[in-house]
Parts: structure tokens; C-alpha cells; sequence
């Protein structure tokens, strides 16, 4: 229990010893810190004048390293656990899911980084994430609508208090999931993660399409091979495109209309955008034409000058010849 642990302590911390006799040095400060006798290790201190602060001081970041660690043991185990909230999205043949170690998606999220994360592990149709800060306890178990390869999925401690994993399909095709689980009914901490499904969007035309028509062309194949028997139809024919949920449906909806709306402000700050560069270009173009005409007075004045002084300079010059001239008439 508690209490002998700390009557233990108060007895070692307030029972000053009288082997205080290495006042002053840093031997002495030290040994009276580590077995408790905190009386003798302040006196101790003071008599070294400060000489050995560097060592005092990493002695006690470990005193403080263990003391948070046995505060830490003595709180209560976590008596249940919380399914975090998470966001997810799909490429054709990676799935991406964003943790976020917090009961919902917009609530402060725990600081767990990567040595709060206990366990995440992939198996063919499944997802545990766990971690535990305190007594908080988190846990992910998903069960996945189809099959992953284990060997190739990962994750990383995004950032305190998230974590990303990417689950990479086993289909030998780009497919497209029409939701994460095996369930139909979507749990209330799943959420879409936009910002990275928006990066994938043209990408997922192209696979919808192609899944429509390998689905078309396995319903031929076996008839045209075999004859076109029932039996044979039957046992080879493709696996058929599942439906997607209302849930699923709705949510395509809502991406659909919110690209279509991005796209129409993209074209109109495109426009803005053109329209400021073409008054910017004019701009310059006034200016260039501006300054090339500044410059062109410039040179001119100057000409004009350096003409003047060459002038003055021959009449001075001519100045001085005068009297020469003169006496050799």
C-alpha cells in the first residue's frame, strides 16, 4: 500500500544523519542526496559555493526522472478503453487511416506519441491499434470490408496525439472500396478523411470504370470459352460489385458536389489570378517604356553637357595659345 511507502521516505527524507563530515564538497553533497538526507546535502551545498552545480544537477534530473515514474506506477490502472476517432481514405490500391487519440474528432486529443503506442498490427482482414497514456486506454479493432497484405501495410506517430497507417490492398487490380468495413453500418467515430481523398478523385473515376469493365468482360468470358453453359457461367463468373450503403452513397454525393464547388473557385481566382498578372505586365511595360525614354533624356543631358565642357575646355585651351601665337608674329 501507499501509506508504509511513504512513511518510509519521510523517515529517510527528515532523518538527518550525522555523517554530514564531507561538508563542502561535491562527494559529500551527492551521497547525502542519494541515501535521503536532504538536511546534510542543503548544508553541503551551501558550503561549496556553487562549484558543483553541473553535477548536483544531473544528480537530481534523476531523482525527478524517478520520482515521476513512481508517480505514474501508483495511479489507477485504466479500468476500460476508448475507441478513438479516425478519418480514412483510399487511392486504388492503398488505404489511408489518420488516429486520433481523442473519443471524437473534435475534441483535444491525448498526448500519446510513439512510446504511448503499444501495439498496431495488420492481418489479412483486420486493424488493432493501441495505446495507453495514464489511465487512458485506447483501442482500434477493424474489421476490414476486403483483404490487405499484412507484409506491406506500416503506420507512424504522425504527430503527438495521432497516428497514420497505410494498409496497402491485396487486390492484383486498382479497385475501389465502397466503404472501409465489413459492417454496413458506419460507427460514429469514422469519419472521411477529405483532404486526402480530394488528392485522389480523378484517380477514382479512372478505377470505377475499369472495375465496370473487367466486371463486364468476366460475365462474357465464360460463355464465349465454354459454350455459355449455366454450370460453367456459374462457377467462374466475376465476384459481383457490392452496393454501396446509403451512408457510402451520400457521402460520394457530398465529395461530388464539394469538388465540383473547389473547382468553380479555382476557375474564378484562375481569372482574378490572370487578370492582376495582366494589369502587373502593363504596369511593367509602362514603367520599361517610361524609363527607357528617363534614360535616353539622361544620356541626352549628359551629351549635351559633356559638349559644353569640351567647348569651354578648347577656348581655355586656345586661351593659352594666344600669346604664343602672337609673339611669333
Amino acid at each position: 500500500t501507499i501509506a508504509p511507502i511513504a512513511a518510509v521516505l519521510l523517515l529517510v527524507r527528515w532523518g538527518a544523519s550525522a555523517e554530514c563530515s564531507e561538508e563542502g564538497t561535491a562527494s559529500g553533497v551527492l551521497a547525502a542526496i542519494r541515501r535521503g538526507d536532504y538536511e546534510c546535502a542543503i548544508a553541503s551545498a551551501k558550503a561549496t559555493g556553487g562549484r558543483y552545480e553541473n553535477e548536483v544537477t544531473l544528480e537530481l534530473r534523476g531523482i525527478e526522472k524517478a520520482l515521476k515514474e513512481i508517480k505514474e506506477a501508483v495511479k489507477p490502472a485504466a479500468t476500460g478503453s476508448l475507441a478513438p476517432a479516425y478519418q480514412w481514405a483510399q487511392s486504388g490500391s492503398e488505404i489511408f487511416i489518420s488516429v486520433k487519440f481523442a473519443h471524437k474528432l473534435d475534441a483535444p486529443a491525448t498526448l500519446v506519441n510513439s512510446e504511448n503506442i503499444n501495439e498496431v498490427s495488420f492481418s489479412d482482414k483486420t486493424v488493432v491499434v493501441k495505446a495507453a497514456k495514464s489511465s487512458k486506454r485506447f483501442v482500434l479493432e477493424l474489421e476490414l470490408l476486403r483483404s490487405i497484405e499484412p507484409a506491406n501495410c506500416t503506420w507512424s506517430s504522425a504527430s503527438v496525439g495521432r497516428a497514420t497507417v497505410t494498409l496497402r490492398k491485396a487486390s492484383a487490380f486498382r479497385e475501389w472500396w465502397p466503404r472501409l468495413l465489413a459492417s454496413k453500418t458506419k460507427p460514429a467515430n469514422q469519419h472521411v478523411w477529405w483532404d486526402k481523398q480530394e488528392a485522389f478523385t480523378e484517380e477514382q473515376e479512372e478505377v470505377e470504370k475499369e472495375e465496370k469493365l473487367r466486371a463486364k468482360e468476366a460475365k462474357k468470358k465464360p460463355k464465349e470459352e465454354q459454350g455459355g453453359t449455366n454450370e460453367t457461367s456459374n462457377e467462374t463468373a466475376a465476384e459481383p460489385i457490392e452496393e454501396e450503403s446509403p451512408e457510402v452513397k451520400e457521402e460520394k454525393e457530398k465529395q461530388k458536389a464539394l469538388n465540383k464547388r473547389k473547382a468553380e473557385i479555382r476557375k474564378s481566382f484562375a481569372a482574378k489570378k490572370k487578370e492582376v498578372e495582366d494589369e502587373a505586365r502593363d504596369e511593367k511595360r509602362a514603367i520599361n517604356d517610361e524609363t527607357k525614354q528617363r534614360i535616353a533624356d539622361v544620356d541626352e543631358t549628359l551629351r549635351k553637357k559633356r559638349d559644353a565642357v569640351d567647348a569651354e575646355m578648347n577656348a581655355a585651351l586656345e586661351a593659352v595659345d594666344a600669346p604664343l601665337v602672337a609673339d611669333e608674329l
